[in-house]
């Protein structure tokens, strides 16, 4: 697209023609291509700074045997990952 054309698409008031270009866009680019990536989240530790008194995952330093989790603990959760 030329400079001209991207600037009137933008002062459009009618944004789906801004999104039918988008798309557009983005399937020349990427064609059909669907893709993912899956929430992995590994607490490493469960202290955190912030108190917010609804949270179920952080934990006071006396509540917690050690402030990290050991490699093993990490490898562990990893492998209970299914992809």
């Amino acid at each position: 697209m030329k400079t001209k054309e991207i600037l009137a698409l933008a002062r459009n008031t009618n944004t789906s023609d801004l999104i039918r270009e988008a798309s557009n866009i983005r399937d020349k680019g990427h064609g059909s291509l669907v893709t993912y990536s899956p929430k992995v989240f590994i607490p490493l530790t469960h202290l955190c700074r912030d108190v917010c008194h609804y949270c179920t995952f952080a934990k006071t330093p006396k509540k917690v045997s050690s402030p990290y989790m050991s490699l093993k603990e990490v490898i562990d959760s990893l492998k209970t990952l299914s992809f």
